[in-house]
């Protein structure tokens, strides 16, 4: 029987840093590890959507609007041409119809992980904190995809090779050492160099 195939996007949000600074904690109170889980189907129709989505708002396929442009566009400091071309109800109706879609397909489920940034509790290097949280999300998709024999890939658009070689460093040991040694079997993590393109 085959099994189902899905993908796990997942992104970052804030810097952890081990024995942060005042300033550095005011900038990032938290670090968050986001994961969208979407099938392959609805993913692939989701795509479709997304383009009808930005025909209607005259956005190319090579364009990005990112969660940060309405605080910018908001401050007049918009960081794009799109952008600036938008106005802000352009762009909060842009957010919603991009997230109705998405909530909309059955398959889709969204998971974070988080890490308050404070000085009595980030003793750990960053690295440790990294795998923590991949460790989190990995066990959450295992029992996912075991409760319906499912496959699951996981989607990174880290660039940074530091990034990367935690990724690989963590994996390594959840596949090979760890409690998640049978996980090789329900995931895959997949490095792209390119950023994904919704």
């Amino acid at each position: 029987m085959a099994k189902d195939s899905y993908f796990v996007f997942t992104d970052e949000s804030g810097v952890y840093q081990q024995n942060p600074s005042e300033k550095h904690i005011r900038s990032n109170p938290f670090y968050v590890r986001s994961y969208v889980l979407i099938s392959v189907d609805d993913y692939q129709q989701y795509q479709k959507d997304i383009k009808e989505i930005n025909r209607e708002y005259n956005i190319s396929l090579f364009d990005e609007i990112k969660w940060a442009d309405l605080r910018l566009k908001i401050n007049d400091k918009p960081r794009s041409n799109i952008v600036t071309r938008l106005t802000v109800e352009q762009l909060k109706s842009y957010y919603h119809k991009i997230f109705d879609i998405a909530s909309s397909k059955k398959s889709i489920r969204f998971m974070f992980t988080a890490t308050k940034i404070a000085k009595e509790t980030c003793n750990n290097k960053s690295d440790t904190v990294f795998r923590f949280h991949l460790q989190d999300a990995f066990q959450r998709i295992q029992m996912d995809m075991r409760s319906i024999d499912g496959f699951a890939v996981f989607v990174m658009d880290e660039w940074n090779s530091k990034t990367i070689r935690q990724v690989k460093d963590a994996c390594y040991d959840f596949t090979m050492r760890g409690d998640l040694s049978d996980m090789i079997i329900y995931i895959v993590v997949y490095w792209l160099k390119i950023v994904c393109r919704v």
